[in-house]
C-alpha cells in the first residue's frame, strides 16, 4: 500500500496559485487553475501542510502574485466561486493513478464541479491490482454526489478501478466506510462499464456525454457492514466485494468461507481465508448458480472500530494465470501455501454447502421447492442441436444485445426459460423452437397467470423477424 499524506485545509485557494505538498519523501508543485466558464461550485481547499517521514510538519508557501479581486461576500466567507468546465476536467485527465500531483489537481476540479465540502486526505493503492484511491474525509458528503465524483475520478484516471471513502460519525473515532468499484455502474440502467467512455484521446463531446450519464446515478450506495464478530465481518466482506461483479438480475446470492488464520491488534485485523461466492436464478424450474466463483483464497484487512465493530477495508485476491502461485506466496504465510494452492475436496464441498444454504434459505422464504445446482448439472439443448443454422443462431445473439424491447434480450441461450423479477413481479422469459413451422419464438410470460405479455417470432432458417 502506498500512502500519501496529502492534507487539504478548508480555506479555498485562489486561481493560479501554487502549493507545495509532501508525500513521504516526495515533494511536488501542484497548480490549481481557475477556468473561465462552466459549472459554478466551491473549489476544494488548498494544501496547507503535510507530514514527512520523520513526522515533521511542512508549512505551505502562498504565492500572492496575480491574485484576483473577489466580491466582499466571498471574502467574508474566505472562499471563492470558480467555474469548472467539462473542457477543464478533460484536460486534467490522468493516465496513471500513481501521479499524485495530477490526482490532487483533478480532485480539486471535481470537488469544485460538484460543490463538495473541502477537507480530505488521499491514499493510493498501487501495490496490486485493482488500483484504487481511498479518501479520508473530514465530514459526511452527500451520498449521490459522492458517487458521481467517484465515477468521474475513475473515468478520468485510466487505471483507477475503485474509489473508497470514509468520514467520522462521532467523537469517539468511529467512521462510516464506503467502497465504490467501477462495476457499480453496471447496475444502473444505460450507464454500464464506465471505463469505456473516456479513452486516451477523448473528445469534449464524449466528456459532456459522460457527465450527463453520471447524472443518472440516483440510488444511495450502501455503507460497508459493521459486524460485531470476525466471522460475520468476513461473510459481509465476501458478499460486498462480489456484489457488483455479476448480473444484478439474479434473485439470490450466497457465500462460503473457511478461516485459515488471523492476526489482530487493538485497531486492525488481518484474515486469511478460503472463499466461494454464487448468484442464483430460476432456470427451467431449477435454482441454478448462474454466476460466481470457485474456491478463491483471499486476504481481508479490517479496521477494529472504537465501538468494537469490524469493517473490511481491503479485500485482496491472487492474480489470475501465470502470476497465481507467486501472488499466493506473496500474500499468505508460508504454512498456508499448500491449502491455498491445492484446495482439498473436503474444503470445496464445505464451501459449496455453505453457499447453497443461502439459496435454500431464499427458497424457504418464497415457499418454493427447486433442485439447487450448477449450470452443468442440468441438460440444455441449443438452437443448432434443434436444426437451426449456426449463422442464424449467432445473429440472434446480436438481437439479445441490441433489441431492448424484444423478449429475446432476457431469454436464455438454450431452449428453455429463466425467471426475472421486474418491479416486484415475476416473469418467465422463454426461448422455444417450432420444428414444424421452423420458427424461433421468444416470449415474456407473466408467472402468476401464464399470460403472454409479449412475443417475437423469427424464421429458423434465415433469422429474419416475422
Amino acid at each position: 500500500m502506498r500512502k500519501l499524506s496529502i492534507r487539504k485545509r478548508k480555506a479555498a485557494p485562489l486561481p493560479g496559485k501554487y502549493y507545495t505538498i509532501a508525500a513521504g519523501t516526495l515533494a511536488v508543485l501542484l497548480a490549481v487553475s481557475g477556468c473561465s466558464a462552466g459549472k459554478l461550485a466551491k473549489p476544494q481547499a488548498a494544501m496547507e501542510s503535510s507530514s514527512s517521514l520523520d513526522g515533521s510538519e511542512k508549512e505551505t508557501p502562498h504565492n500572492e502574485e496575480g491574485e484576483k479581486e473577489m466580491p466582499e461576500t466571498q471574502k467574508e466567507k474566505n472562499s471563492i466561486q470558480a467555474y469548472v468546465t467539462p473542457q477543464a476536467l478533460l484536460e486534467a485527465k490522468n493516465p496513471y493513478i500513481g501521479d499524485a500531483p495530477a490526482n490532487g489537481k483533478l480532485l480539486d476540479l471535481i470537488w469544485s464541479y460538484y460543490g463538495l465540502e473541502p477537507g480530505w486526505t488521499m491514499e493510493l493503492q498501487t501495490t496490486n491490482r485493482p488500483y484504487g484511491m481511498i479518501l479520508h474525509l473530514d465530514q459526511e458528503p452527500d451520498n449521490i454526489t459522492m458517487q458521481k465524483a467517484a465515477g468521474l475520478l475513475m473515468g478520468l484516471i485510466d487505471n483507477c478501478h475503485y474509489v473508497s471513502w470514509d468520514y467520522p460519525t462521532d467523537q469517539q473515532g468511529n467512521r462510516a466506510y464506503y467502497h465504490m468499484p467501477s462495476t457499480v455502474f453496471n447496475s444502473y440502467e444505460n450507464i454500464g462499464w464506465i471505463k469505456d467512455y473516456l479513452q486516451q484521446e477523448a473528445l469534449l463531446e464524449e466528456m459532456e456525454e459522460f457527465l450527463a450519464l453520471l447524472e443518472r446515478v440516483d440510488q444511495p450506495l450502501p455503507e460497508k457492514t459493521r459486524a460485531q464478530t470476525l466471522e460475520k465481518a468476513v461473510s459481509a466482506a465476501i458478499l460486498e466485494n462480489n456484489r457488483y461483479r455479476y448480473s444484478q438480475d439474479r434473485e439470490a446470492f450466497g457465500e462460503g468461507h473457511k478461516l485459515l488464520s488471523q492476526e489482530e491488534t487493538k485497531t486492525t485485523a488481518t484474515v486469511y481465508a478460503l472463499t466461494m461466492y454464487g448468484t442464483y436464478q430460476f432456470q427451467d424450474g431449477n435454482f441454478v448458480k448462474a454466476g460466481g466463483t470457485g474456491v478463491v483464497p483471499v486476504v481481508i484487512q479490517m479496521a477494529k472500530e472504537p465501538d468494537g465493530a469490524y469493517v473490511a477495508l481491503r479485500y485482496r485476491e491472487p492474480e489470475d494465470g501465470t502470476g497465481y502461485t507467486e501472488s499466493i506466496q506473496e500474500m499468505f504465510p508460508k504454512n498456508l501455501w499448500e491449502q491455498c494452492l491445492s484446495t482439498s475436496d473436503r474444503d470445496r464441498d464445505d464451501l459449496t454447502t455453505q453457499e447453497r444454504a443461502w439459496a435454500e434459505s431464499y427458497l424457504a422464504q418464497l415457499g418454493r421447492e427447486a433442485v439447487i445446482g450448477d449450470y452443468g448439472d442440468f441438460p440444455h439443448t441449443i438452437l443448432t442441436e434443434a436444426g437451426v443454422p449456426v449463422e442464424v443462431s449467432n445473429a440472434l445473439g446480436n438481437t439479445r444485445d441490441f433489441a431492448l424491447d424484444d423478449p429475446a434480450r432476457f431469454a436464455p441461450s438454450w431452449l428453455g426459460n429463466i425467471e426475472r423479477l421486474e418491479d416486484g413481479e415475476r416473469y418467465i422469459y422463454e426461448q422455444s423452437y417450432d420444428e414444424e413451422n421452423r420458427e424461433i419464438r421468444f416470449s415474456k410470460i407473466r408467472y402468476e397467470t401464464g399470460e403472454i405479455v409479449s412475443q417475437t417470432v423469427y424464421d429458423g432458417m434465415t433469422g429474419k423477424k416475422k
